[in-house]
């Protein structure tokens, strides 16, 4: 039996689904660039970390007044990810 999917028809939370999926993308790329497998076990910590790091840098610019559009969000969480990525896994 199915349901309607009431909730997901606001549009605020259509858009955090495009953020939260456009986020995955970003993820997979970089994991495919760095030549990580995606099952490589240091990616937990740094999913993690950058979890962490990107709701920081989230709260910080909505504490500064700044919003941001849907595409920011993502460059957000890529900038947060190498960050995370190089710190974690290509120094070691």
């Amino acid at each position: 039996m199915m349901t309607s999917d009431e909730f997901g028809e606001d549009p605020a939370v259509q858009m955090m689904r495009r953020v939260f999926k456009g986020m995955e993308k970003v993820q997979e790329r970089l994991i495919e660039r760095s030549g990580l497998s995606p099952f490589d076990e240091r990616l937990r910590e740094v999913r993690e970390l950058v979890l962490r790091a990107f709701e920081q840098a989230w709260a910080g610019r909505a504490g500064q007044g700044v919003s941001l559009n849907e595409n920011d969000y993502a460059h957000v969480y890529e900038a947060c990810f190498l960050k995370i990525l190089e710190q974690k896994v290509c120094t070691k």
